[in-house]
């Protein structure tokens, strides 16, 4: 899962104007005064920093998170709700380490969350933010099935 952060640079600069970060970048989520790292953040646009060093980062379209099992009621619960609050965040995606299975959660125009799976019956999910599919196969490249 280390190379999830290779992969979206490679989609995302395909003529557009997006730029990812790993997981050394940390988010600022102001409403709540969370200070976290996620494992991959995309900014559709220009970027927003929350300092002079460009290391907090306030406005991330694409939040991508790996749950693991020490993780994963925190990323579903807790921290989406932080998330949600950014007012830039258009897709959260979460990736299962232990099964092949994605899900992205997209903030329609109403405002709501609507979920969208992938599995080896659907094999990708399109980040609509950022244009782009994320395929399964890429994501899983390499990683056995637990």
């Amino acid at each position: 899962m280390g190379r999830l952060a290779l992969f979206f640079p490679t989609i995302t600069h395909q003529g557009n104007s997006n730029i990812a970060y790993p997981s050394d970048m940390r988010l600022k989520i102001e409403e709540t005064w969370l200070y976290t790292y996620p494992d991959v953040m995309v900014v559709c646009g220009e970027e927003k920093f929350g300092n002079e060093q460009q290391d907090i980062l306030l406005n991330p379209d694409v939040i991508t998170e790996v749950l693991s099992d020490s993780t994963e009621g925190y990323d579903r619960g807790a921290k989406f709700g932080f998330y949600r609050t950014l007012s830039s965040l258009r897709e959260y995606v979460i990736i299962s380490q232990n099964s092949q299975k994605m899900e992205k959660y997209s903030r329609n125009e109403a405002g709501q969350w609507v979920l969208t799976e992938s599995d080896a019956e659907h094999p990708g999910i399109l980040l609509e933010s950022i244009d782009c599919e994320l395929p399964l196969s890429e994501v899983y490249d390499k990683v056995e099935d637990s």
